[in-house]
């Protein structure tokens, strides 16, 4: 994840900052999802599937693209500080990449398959690093109590 990231780091560490970064980490992993999808699309190994190759067109139409608007959204919001509104501008483009993982693409369905997940290894890693970017994002807008509080201020072992 830091090695995505490291390219928009500002020198600052405060809350913007950082929601900056991973805002453009998820635009640069959005225009890769783009190119992967148009490049597996045109693959022999999977353009003969029909189904698979419209699946990823149409995602790369609608859900990439919109997903892209999304994000230029959200950090259009984190310029005039309404922090508010771009957890559910990130929260929408994450919604646009969910809808774009039907079976079609988590069925394993060539030797390029990530075993573990049975996916489209391409894909899989994209939309992985996609949640895993968003999810970072709400931790970090949104904290959550400190396990000790969670504990009734106990520290257990």
């Amino acid at each position: 994840m830091y090695h995505e990231i490291a390219p928009f780091y500002n020198g600052k560490a405060d809350l913007e900052s950082v929601v900056g970064m991973l805002i453009k980490a998820l635009t640069e992993l959005t225009k890769r999802a783009i190119s992967t999808a148009t490049k597996i699309a045109a693959d022999p190994m999977y353009s003969h599937d029909l189904t698979m190759a419209e699946g990823l067109r149409s995602c790369r139409e609608r859900y990439f693209d919109e997903a892209l608007d999304y994000l230029k959204q959200a950090m259009d919001l984190l310029q005039v500080h309404d922090i508010g509104n771009v957890d559910n501008f990130v929260g929408f483009a994450t919604l646009d990449f969910d809808a774009c993982e039907p079976e079609p693409f988590t069925e394993a369905v060539s030797p390029t398959a990530d075993e573990d997940h049975g996916r489209i290894f391409p894909m899989a890693k994209i939309y992985d690093q996609f949640s895993n970017f968003g999810d970072t994002i709400v931790d970090i807008l949104y904290p959550r109590e400190e396990p000790c509080k969670q504990l009734g201020g106990q520290l257990t072992s």
